[in-house]
């Protein structure tokens, strides 16, 4: 390319084109621009950037079957891919980049977000450990972990996690991306029963997000265990204006009728119950 008068030199910032492509890729620390390797990224990034994405994975894809560098070539294909929500194939690509770069910028942190979407929890926790392996700091690795130990029922590693994304989150992160680390603590929380500090956290996310189903369905369950019948109803009864038929306000309902001896009222929450969700009937 240096000696080719004729030939554009294009220069990247791996950072900025990832997060041209798509919202919730990790941004690095800021790096000197390199100069592409591939000489088809230049054309990949701008079909993208104008929503052709299928152009640019096939043109990807031609650049790697003409020898282009591997590793521009299998960036790219990640990224697209994500974007085209085609988490296995994503998923592929990042495996490929992580062992022909293994420091590539969050190479890691992206497959473990790839194998998150497909509920490949244990896979996706160790790999976005080795990505903390080689960024500390990074704290969306360490919310993407806390995430996926929650649904492996780890819930005290999982504090851990979030603890230390509060910690790394810098300033200007903050706001939703906060509220939701913040949402994963008070899970974590919840799980090891230390109720009040997880009640907490909901309240304060609660008045930005009124109409979070997973806030309200989660303080249900919580104010079921505290046995506190009239924030139980108050809930219940907002839960259900926003999704009709929501088995956590449903059940909610079920709880204070039965507080109440309104057997009645109880049988037909149940009834309810059990046809919006089938397994429910096991809790009871």
């Amino acid at each position: 390319m240096a000696g080719d008068s004729n030939q554009q030199v294009f220069f990247i910032n791996d950072d900025l084109i990832e997060r041209l492509m798509r919202g919730d890729a990790a941004p690095s620390p800021a790096k000197e621009k390199r100069q592409a390797s591939a000489a088809s990224l230049a054309t990949a990034v701008v079909q993208a950037s104008e929503g052709r994405v299928e152009e640019a994975v096939l043109t990807l894809e031609a650049a790697g079957q003409r020898g282009e560098d591997a590793v521009d070539v299998q960036a790219g294909l990640g990224l697209l891919h994500f974007e085209q929500q085609k988490w296995s194939e994503a998923e592929r690509d990042y495996a490929k980049l992580a062992e022909l770069k293994p420091r590539h910028p969050a190479v890691h942190y992206n497959l473990g977000l790839c194998l998150e979407r497909q509920s490949k929890y244990e896979e996706a926790a160790k790999t976005f450990a080795t990505e903390l392996s080689f960024e500390p700091k990074r704290w969306q690795a360490q919310l993407g972990r806390g995430l996926c130990l929650l649904k492996l029922g780890q819930p005290e590693n999982a504090l851990f996690c979030f603890e230390a994304a509060l910690k790394d989150i810098p300033n200007q992160e903050k706001g939703q991306s906060r509220d939701r680390i913040l949402s994963g603590k008070a899970v974590a929380l919840h799980q090891l029963s230390r109720l009040d500090e997880a009640a907490d956290l909901y309240k304060k996310l609660l008045p930005a997000n009124p109409n979070s189903v997973d806030l309200l369905a989660n303080l249900i369950s919580l104010s079921i265990a505290r046995k506190d019948e009239p924030r139980v109803k108050e809930l219940a009864d907002r839960l259900l204006k926003i999704q009709p038929e929501s088995g956590s306000a449903l059940e909610g309902l079920a709880a204070v009728a039965l507080w109440r001896g309104d057997y009645s009222a109880a049988v037909q929450h149940c009834s309810r119950l059990v046809k919006v969700s089938p397994r429910s009937y096991e809790g009871w």
